[in-house]
């Protein structure tokens, strides 16, 4: 029975010892358990973290304006940033593992290897640790110009290099340009003056240092109004100011003082300068001698004063002079009967004439005439002829003795080139017979009683004062009284009357017109509304005469 008992304690007792070890290690168990959770949780976090990291990084990397590439000693990109993608214009996946130098022109592209092969060699560089303004190579070929900044790494031994690239084109564009500008200033024919908001002197251009006698270190920081002479009034500065400081460009100009005390006239352009938020910041003045300039204006004043006198001197002796011919030419021997005319003179004063009186034999004669030029110069030969003409037919002077006559003094009195042409007629109307001499003048007409043409008779002889009188051989035609028509004689301003196309009256116009205001017995005055109308726009640069004698 003991013995029984004793096997049953023992088993108790091992029973409890099992129990005991198993409670033992399930707690070992779970101690390791959650160390093991802890573990994996810790390694989750750096995981994170490490992505994060990464993530970050590469959202830096692509942020940045500038390309960023590393490469291992060989030369093969193992990364590049989107910026750097954009300046090459290669998508990521061309150039990863590729060497560098395929973004290189030549030469570099042939010895980028040996670079290097020599750094790495000798530890000799002339990039590491320096900005330095190379080429680069687009996708495409395009060369374009660049800056390079090449850093080594060290990552796990191995030796790495990152390159920072930035496309300078805009820079060098904007370089060039403001190297343009600069040149353009230091060689400018002008002055230029930059100031800065309180107005003192910042820069002043070689042109500046000539036109005053300053140095440019001398008026540097110093106030332009070193150049002041005292002649401007403080009103004059504070209106210029305000032009100025409303944004508006200031001209006017200055009577300035040179630093040897010189005075000098300088015509001056001045501006402001402002920043993005309107600021000023600046003002600049350009300015011009005009020293020389004044002189000559002031002369050219004193001599269009002293030609202004002299004009209104021979302006008044002109006028003497028309009111002298025009007594002369007022006569009262003008004998009108059977005539109608027109006189429309370009001035007063003018070579046009028409002179009519009748024979004591009864034939009545007249004489249309237009002298060489326009003006008083024209006129001047009028009262000769007129005095001749009346003078000789007073006397019974046939019309062709009168013509030889006038020809004779023209001849002999006035210069070379001033003629007289002319028509000349004779009506006999006892007999019946109209005898007509043509010197250089339009064609004469002759219309019957209904205003239809019946001749047309054109010159036959030379304007009288050209040739002596054995040489000019003066022509006339005689004709048949047509009963109620007439005859119509007129000087070249008639029919040369010009449109603003330049395109003539004519005469077939005029002869036209003639016979509708004959056929009508409308007025004469007809002709000079038509011959306005034909010219339009156009002033009138001819005397017109005009004279129709009833048959």
């Amino acid at each position: 029975m003991e013995s029984k008992d004793s096997g049953l304690s023992e088993a108790v007792l091992l029973l409890i010892a099992a129990n005991r070890e198993l409670a033992q290690q399930g707690q070992e168990s779970e101690q390791q358990r959650q160390r093991l959770e802890t573990q994996v949780a810790e390694h989750a976090r750096v995981q994170r973290e490490l992505e994060e990291n990464r993530a970050l990084r590469r959202g830096v990397l692509n942020s940045v304006v500038d390309g960023i590439l590393t490469i291992d000693q060989q030369g093969r990109i193992e990364s590049i940033n989107k910026a750097g993608l954009e300046i090459f214009g290669y998508p990521k996946e061309v150039l990863i593992g590729v060497n560098i130098s395929m973004l290189m022109p030549s030469p570099h592209r042939e010895q980028h290897d040996n670079y290097i092969r020599n750094y790495l060699e000798t530890g000799q560089t002339h990039i590491i640790g320096r900005v330095r303004r190379l080429t680069g190579v687009r996708r495409g070929g395009r060369v374009f110009p660049l800056e390079l900044s090449v850093t080594e790494v060290q990552v796990n031994g191995r030796r790495l290099f990152t390159g920072v690239v930035r496309d300078v084109t805009q820079q060098e564009r904007d370089e060039a340009e403001a190297q343009t500008l600069s040149l353009a200033v230091e060689n400018s024919p002008t002055s230029v003056v930059i100031t800065d908001a309180q107005n003192r002197i910042l820069y002043v251009n070689p042109q500046f240092v000539e036109m005053t006698g300053y140095r440019r270190e001398e008026v540097v920081g110093r106030n332009p109004r070193l150049l002041k002479s005292g002649e401007k009034a403080p009103k004059d500065y504070q209106k210029m100011w305000k032009t100025i400081l409303e944004g508006k460009v200031w001209f006017g100009e200055f009577h300035n003082r040179r630093k040897d005390g010189s005075l000098f006239w300088a015509s001056t352009a001045i501006s402001a300068i402002r920043d993005g938020h309107g600021h000023c910041t600046h003002f600049v003045a350009v300015e011009e001698d005009i020293t020389e300039r004044k002189r000559t204006d002031a002369a050219l004043q004193a001599a269009l004063t002293e030609v202004r006198a002299h004009r209104d001197t021979l302006s008044q002796e002109r006028e003497l002079i028309e009111n002298i011919i025009a007594k002369m030419r007022q006569s009262s021997r003008f004998d009108p009967q059977g005539l109608r005319y027109l006189m429309d003179p370009v001035e007063r004063s003018n070579g046009d004439l028409l002179l009519a009186a009748a024979r004591p034999d009864g034939v009545h004669q007249v004489l249309i005439g237009d002298f060489t030029g326009h003006g008083l110069s024209a006129a001047i030969g009028g009262p000769i002829v007129e005095d001749i003409f009346y003078a000789m037919t007073a006397k019974g002077f046939g019309m062709d003795e009168i013509l030889q006559e006038i020809n004779g003094k023209l001849y002999g009195k006035l210069p070379t080139g001033f003629y007289l042409a002319c028509c000349g007629l004779a009506l006999d109307r006892a007999c019946g017979r109209l005898t007509i001499w043509n010197s250089g003048m339009p064609d004469v007409l002759i219309f019957d009683e209904e205003g239809a043409l019946v001749e047309m008779l054109p010159s036959t002889g030379l304007p009288l004062g050209i040739v002596g009188a054995e040489m000019l051989g003066l022509m006339d035609t005689v004709c048949e009284v047509v009963s109620g028509g007439c005859v119509a004689a007129f000087s070249d301003g008639a029919v040369e009357a010009a449109d603003p196309a330049g395109q003539m009256f004519g005469l077939e116009r005029m002869t036209e017109l003639l016979g509708r205001i004959f056929n009508a017995g409308a007025p004469l005055e007809l002709v000079r509304e038509r011959l306005a109308r034909h010219r339009a726009s156009r002033e009138q640069e001819d005397d017109t005469t005009m004279v129709v004698l009833k048959l």
